[in-house]
């Protein structure tokens, strides 16, 4: 078993991000990434269970804007001053985050 293979484990089973490395990635998700859902006994997604994103070091959200997800309440992680937004398409901006961690990897002989 690889050292990884018990974190994926959790994450599948708990929706626990924090095993994860110091990055989140997160490509059109709303409702599911809301940290609200934890928070706002009060919202419509109090108690669903998401990915606790909010929890990671770094955080990068890829969306077309800042429409509401499915349940139409903005998404706290958005305006949180630790996450990084980017707005366009996804695939456009994975291409070109490929590209730049390609070219900075070391090159093994």
């Amino acid at each position: 078993m690889r050292p990884d293979d018990s974190c994926f484990r959790h994450l599948r089973t708990s929706y626990n991000i924090r095993c994860l490395p110091g990055v989140a990635l997160v490509t059109g998700a709303n409702d599911v990434v809301n940290p609200a859902a934890r928070r706002d006994k009060t919202g419509p997604i109090y108690g669903m269970p998401i990915l606790d994103v909010d929890k990671a070091r770094n955080v990068m959200v890829i969306k077309r804007s800042m429409n509401p997800g499915f349940a139409g309440i903005e998404n706290e992680l958005h305006y949180d001053p630790e996450t990084l937004m980017l707005f366009g398409d996804a695939r456009s901006f994975l291409s070109e985050i490929v590209k730049e961690l390609n070219a900075q990897a070391p090159v093994h002989a």
